[in-house]
């Protein structure tokens, strides 16, 4: 079964981590789990000045690392095998892409990321994932 797990560090994006390692892991014997953070340059995440500079690139992607690594720890816990990619783009298309392109079964995300505000009047990732992958998705909670 081929599981992509997307996370933000978000603690229910550490739950959906824990739902797979706890749930999936223990069940599936062939089980691959792609890791995935997606770097978001919208203005919705930037600074005031809404450009992205090479600080903010950097602070981007010692996030997705910080955040992967917390991520991967969970799954590694629990001795399930993953790979782990950071990508730059919009979430949800993103994720459904990396679906689209690993075949993935089953896309698995929490329910509620870390930029609430931006979610009020943009949508939830995880919405915008159940209706744009190509594959079953889970929203953890």
């Amino acid at each position: 079964m081929k599981v992509l797990l997307a996370t933000d560090g978000s603690p229910d994006a550490i739950k959906a981590a824990r739902f797979v390692a706890e749930v999936l892991g223990p069940g599936c014997r062939d089980l691959k789990v792609t890791l995935l953070y997606v770097k978001d340059p919208s203005p919705s995440v930037l600074p005031a000045e809404g450009t992205v500079s090479q600080e903010v690139i950097r602070s981007l992607d010692q996030e997705a690392a910080q955040v992967l690594a917390e991520a991967g720890q969970v799954l590694q816990r629990a001795g399930v095998e993953f790979r782990a990619r950071s990508l730059w783009g919009d979430p949800a298309s993103v994720i459904g892409l990396v679906a689209g392109e690993e075949k993935s079964d089953l896309v698995v995300v929490g329910s509620r990321g870390r930029h609430g505000l931006a979610r009020l009047f943009l949508g939830s990732v995880s919405d915008k994932v159940v209706h744009r992958a190509p594959s079953s998705v889970l929203v953890v909670r």
